[in-house]
């Protein structure tokens, strides 16, 4: 290309450059040839590179155009089978004619329209249904937990004792006055002794331990037993039943007798208080004795009445309706003869403790002006389920040989099953098990059950 260049005269320097022969000017002729032949090519190299996009662009705008005349010729053979098929349709009797499909279609679009304006009316009226529904229900579950909500403090048995639960039951009894209620205590055996203090169940009273507590007092043990609120000789106090009314009462009592620590013992429900003690104030408990506690079941462990009497409404009902009364008292009579009868290795003498301590509760409940309102409070109130976090302190807390628990195999009012579970809570604690014996194992194995606290506690 250079070379046909310059025999066509486009770079007209390289003739004069021919005649001329020395160094100098061969090497200027090649400075000057070097320059044209950069000019040269730049200029060349613009027009091929342009001429080659405009020869790609024209291929371009061919090819679109042979695409789009294919894809109107397309077109138009579709259109010619659509009308054809269209015109085919309108001729077939078993389909509607143009005409009375445009009927059926306004006759649709009004239909839409009214059922838009039926939802906009009727959702709107739904909603406030529900609103009002709701209110109703808030208004009513406020007027039961106010109606609930305790004003005043029932009196114990002193206005009405019976002479087969006196207040001198125990020796020394003693009455005592704390910020809810007065209470009433018993307190004997060795004064220089080990002291253990004794924490009953949710219905049966501190007779439970008219065995255990002589026992351990002749023993040589200093014995504090005492009235739950609203049992026994202690007030009702209006108020609700739960874990902080009973671990309370057990703290200011024993702030009050002067004892600054004590081994601990407690049955069912008393279990539950004892342990929720311990796990609050463990510098005070030098020994812990569960027998058959509460406090870690699982919601569905819990009896079925139970469930029932925990409903807001149902409650109401129980606690202030007269009538509700002889129901719960013919329930509990049903259920003291199951307990005492049910077990076919009941020790010697267990029967007769079964019916006395049956016998006072029964009485509690259709003379004690508290006792009915203070179980059923503790049956909505207590966290029979909800001490799971109080039993792992207390295996954090206590050492070896601290612990002791005491359980039926059969039990069925706190299932054994849930032992398991127990002993993961209390790793440390120690385990015995009375085999073909229930939930009231303190009394149908009471000699047995007399001798393994008496030795733990030794």
């Amino acid at each position: 290309m250079i070379k046909e260049a310059i025999d066509q005269g486009k770079i007209p320097l390289l003739k004069s450059f021919k005649k001329s022969t020395t160094p100098e000017a061969h090497q200027k002729r090649i400075a000057v040839e070097h320059k044209q032949r950069e000019e040269f090519e730049k200029t060349e190299g613009r027009q091929s590179m342009n001429s080659l996009i405009e020869s790609i662009q024209n291929k371009a705008t061919e090819r679109q155009g042979r695409l789009d005349s294919i894809i109107k010729s397309i077109e138009q053979k579709q259109g010619n089978k659509s009308r054809k098929k269209r015109s085919n349709m309108s001729m077939d009797p078993d389909l509607p004619s143009e005409e009375e499909f445009a009927k059926l279609q306004e006759k649709l679009f009004k239909r839409s329209k009214n059922k838009e304006a039926l939802t906009n009316n009727v959702v709107p009226s739904l909603m406030f249904l529900k609103v009002l529904k709701w209110i109703f229900i808030g208004l009513i579950t406020s007027y039961l937990l106010a109606t609930n909500t305790p004003t005043s403090t029932l009196k114990s048995l002193s206005e009405n004792p019976p002479e087969f639960y006196s207040p001198e039951f125990y020796p020394n009894g003693t009455f005592l006055q704390l910020p809810a209620g007065t209470m009433h205590y018993w307190m004997f055996g060795n004064k220089n002794g080990s002291r253990v203090v004794l924490v009953h169940g949710i219905s049966t009273g501190s007779s439970c331990y008219d065995k255990l507590a002589r026992e351990l007092a002749e023993s040589g043990h200093h014995v504090l037993v005492y009235d739950l609120y609203g049992r026994g000789y202690s007030d009702a106090p209006h108020t609700f039943y739960d874990e902080s009314l009973y671990t309370s009462q057990l703290a200011l009592l024993l702030h009050k007798v002067g004892w600054e620590k004590a081994s601990v013992v407690g049955v069912s429900l008393g279990g539950g208080i004892a342990t929720s003690f311990t796990a609050f104030y463990p510098e005070m408990v030098d020994k812990l004795v569960l027998i058959a506690p509460t406090g870690f079941m699982e919601p569905e462990d819990m009896p079925l009445i139970s469930k029932v009497v925990r409903l807001p409404i149902i409650s109401h009902f129980l606690i202030n309706q007269p009538l509700a009364k002889p129901l719960i008292i013919m329930y509990v009579k049903r259920f003291s003869k199951s307990a005492r009868f049910a077990n076919a290795d009941m020790e010697e003498g267990a029967a007769e403790i079964a019916q006395r301590i049956a016998k006072i509760a029964l009485y509690q409940f259709a003379n004690h002006p508290g006792f009915f309102k203070a179980f059923l409070r503790t049956v909505i109130d207590f966290p029979f389920t909800g001490l799971k976090e109080r039993f792992q302190r207390v295996g954090q807390l206590k050492e070896n040989g601290s612990t002791l628990v005491v359980w039926g195999d059969q039990d069925k009012t706190v299932p054994f099953k849930n032992h398991v579970q127990l002993q993961l809570l209390l790793p440390n604690a120690k385990l015995s098990v009375f085999k073909n014996h229930g939930h009231d194992v303190l009394i149908t194995s009471w000699k047995s059950v007399n001798r393994e606290i008496k030795s733990f506690l030794a």
